[in-house]
This record gives C-alpha cells, structure tokens and sequence, in this order.
C-alpha cells in the first residue's frame, strides 16, 4: 500500500455527536462525514478513515450519489485501500 498524501484542509468534521460543516459543500463531503457519523460511537469515538468507514462512504456514494460501485471497488483496489463492503453502522453492532 502506498503512502497517501495527507490533506492540509479541514472542511468538515463528524461523529455520532456532531457534524460540523459550511452552511454550503459538496455532496460527497456531506456523506463522507456522515460516514464518520455513522462509524463512530456515541461517545463520539471512532476509527478514522479504517475498512468500515470506507465500506459505509462507498455505500453512501452509490445510494445517493449514484457513483458505480465496480468502479468504486476497482479504485479502492488499484490505490491499495482497504475496506469492508458488509460494513454496518456502528450503532448496530450488537457487540
């Protein structure tokens, strides 16, 4: 897996407890801090960018973005990013 380039802007951020973004921004940014949102806690813990993160932004970006989820794999697979693609919310981990 090759190193990824961090970003140097934060233009959003998200939890279990809050989302916190412009009043105005891309769709895929919306969902991608509802991912975080999704994949974390309630006490707001998560695991960052990890395979369940991806597994639910993916998800999200075919559900309501209407991106190809082959395509979508492919990519993920092509940079070496994991993900898990039976990733569910956390709140409904029964663990």
């Amino acid at each position: 897996m090759r190193p990824r380039k961090p970003s140097r802007a934060t233009l959003a951020t998200g939890s279990r407890l809050a989302i916190e973004a412009a009043g105005s921004l891309p769709s895929w940014l919306l969902l991608h801090e509802i991912a975080h949102a999704m994949t974390s806690t309630a006490e707001g813990e998560g695991k960052g960018h990890g395979p369940d993160f991806v597994g639910i932004y993916v998800h999200l970006l075919v559900r309501h973005c209407r991106m190809d989820r082959a395509m979508l794999h492919e990519t993920l697979a092509t940079d070496g990013i994991w993900w898990n693609p039976e990733a569910k919310p956390a709140f409904l981990d029964p663990g």
